[in-house]
């Protein structure tokens, strides 16, 4: 009777929602597609079994979605939030432009967004609808979260991951305006989770095409991530997430696998001018990477810029500078003079990160967490592997933070958790 009480306030409460975006989708009928989406990412958390049955975390979900929609508004109508202008502007005037003239742009990226974008625009070309479009996307995300933190047993503090991923500034901020890494984390996120359930649990033909199909749609935002992508869906084919026996024929197939890589890799090693040109594409790669680091510099000049530069010379050289990068991707932070405001929630936000990737670490030697061992080591590798990429390309502590919006919410889920389980026995231990 309580259970069904309790459904029956969270359906008032998202119809309140949903009848008052629609008279303002009425009322304001320059914006009707984007206060339409705004009732449907509210509809939406009420339809997910995992978050309606828990009050808390429904309840946090309607608060981060709510605090979002008001970001959009503002930043539409009133004035411009932090973080608003430069690219999120222009994807929304090039979009426009798409949506206007059905020219569509060339290339994967940012103008592959764009194109999404502006057809979208054909149904209703505003900036709040926009927005509101970025929002359902992040909405999805917490869907998909919520289902991978039960899928792998990491209940414990679910409703404080998802409080900090909604409500950590950069995240909260950037999650709301028109920019790529909303549907960056949703895509990813859910790759992940489909691929997951093909390989844990059920071996469904559909969650294998679901992940390869989001993977894709993950890898077509972004240039570097696009070949990122297949290495991860490789990554996760092949990955031993259980202790089973494995079946002759799954060593026969990786076998098989393997022995044409090691083909190819001969081929390689034997055609002159094959390895010639891939040496060079290498070559030129790494340039291109060191010289993009080097005109940040000059674009986004003052505090909030770092440089390592990239050794491209010799091999020894290079592995060196770009594990000297990563390292300042990630903790640059703690060993930088901290003289500006935006610098100092950088050097809070690295201590967070060292804090969770600590508490990860240690739970590999932990017992109680033997089931899911091998799989939060994926998770852990696949947080690891993206921010090596992105620390090559990036010389910028915005950029960085935006960058770190697809990876954060790996660690953080993985580490709250542990944090919360060695406090819980740290209290027990004390009383």
């Amino acid at each position: 009777m309580l259970k069904q009480m309790i459904n029956q306030k969270q359906l008032y409460i998202v119809c309140c929602f949903f009848i008052l975006s629609s008279v303002l989708g009425i009322l304001f009928p320059q914006d009707w597609a984007g206060w339409l989406v705004c009732g449907i990412s509210f509809y939406v958390i009420l339809l997910i079994p995992e978050i309606k049955t828990d009050k808390k975390l429904f309840v946090i979900c309607l608060l981060v979605l709510l605090a979002h929609h008001v970001v959009s508004v503002m930043n539409a109508h009133f004035i411009p939030v932090y973080g608003a202008s430069l690219d999120a502007v222009s994807f929304h005037k090039k979009a426009l432009e798409v949506a206007k003239t059905s020219i569509f742009l060339k290339g994967i990226g940012a103008p592959f967004f764009t194109n999404l974008l502006g057809i979208a625009y054909k149904l209703n070309p505003s900036q709040f609808f926009g927005q509101e479009l970025t929002i359902l996307a992040f909405t999805f995300f917490l869907v998909f979260l919520t289902k991978l933190m039960d899928l792998l047993e990491l209940k414990r503090g679910k409703v404080l991951v998802i409080a900090i991923l909604g409500f950590m500034p950069h995240i909260f901020l950037w999650t709301s305006v028109i920019l790529r890494e909303a549907y960056q984390i949703l895509f990813l996120c859910a790759g992940i989770y489909f691929g997951l359930l093909y390989k844990i649990h059920q071996k469904k033909f559909f969650y294998l095409i679901m992940s390869v199909l989001a993977l894709t749609m993950f890898g077509l935002l972004h240039r570097a991530l696009i070949f990122y992508a297949p290495f991860l869906f490789l990554l996760m084919m092949i990955w031993p997430f259980s202790k089973k026996k494995r079946t002759f024929t799954y060593w026969l197939t990786y076998l098989l696998i393997a022995a044409g890589l090691c083909a190819l890799f001969l081929i390689f090693l034997l055609h002159t001018d094959a390895r010639i040109i891939v040496s060079d594409m290498v070559r030129k790669m790494i340039m291109t990477f060191s010289q993009y680091r080097e005109s940040t510099l000059v674009e986004y000049s003052g505090y909030s810029t770092y440089f390592v530069p990239i050794n491209p010379t010799n091999t020894i050289g290079l592995i060196y500078s770009i594990f000297n990068v990563w390292l300042y991707y990630l903790f640059s932070c703690v060993v930088t003079q901290v003289s500006f405001w935006f610098i100092v929630y950088v050097f809070l936000n690295v201590l967070l990160r060292i804090l969770l990737i600590f508490f990860i670490i240690g739970s590999f030697f932990k017992k109680q967490f033997v089931k899911f061992h091998r799989t939060y080591l994926f998770l852990f590798i696949v947080y690891l592997s993206l921010t090596l990429l992105w620390a090559i390309g990036v010389a910028n502590y915005g950029t960085a933070l935006r960058h770190q919006i697809t990876t954060e919410w790996i660690i953080i889920m993985l580490g709250i958790p542990f944090i919360l389980n060695f406090l819980k026995i740290l209290a027990m231990k004390v009383n």
